[in-house]
């Protein structure tokens, strides 16, 4: 079986929102930020152009990792690593392996871990 995409969304100093989605269309993933994101947000996020349609034009702020610029005054991606760490902690130290039709309920416990945790 291949790779399953996540999709992740994270509020500075907040909770965290992760979804396992089967594609990572512009369409989809706007889709994602429309239902979960304030409308008048700032969103941080990659240089990904899926991610932004002309809607969220003037509100976002992108990180270009490939030229390896990583925090951008005060846009960065720190947030949603961090919440991507601790699910790879679980997957290598615990876990070992994440079936796909149990991937959401694995992904939701580590959105608890780090919503309660903190």
């Amino acid at each position: 079986m291949g790779k399953i995409p996540v999709f992740g969304i994270v509020e500075r100093g907040g909770k965290a929102l992760s979804i396992a989605v089967n594609e990572t269309t512009s369409e989809k993933l706007q889709g994602l930020i429309k239902q979960n994101v304030a409308k008048d947000s700032v969103v941080n996020t990659d240089a990904a152009r899926a991610y932004f349609g002309p809607e969220q034009k003037g509100y976002s702020c992108r990180v270009n990792h490939s030229a390896k610029v990583f925090v951008d005054n005060m846009a960065s991606t720190n947030g949603i690593e961090s919440v991507w760490a601790l699910l790879k902690r679980g997957f290598y130290g615990t876990f070992h392996k994440f079936s796909g039709k149990h991937l959401q309920r694995y992904v939701d416990e580590f959105d608890f871990r780090w919503n309660e945790g903190n």
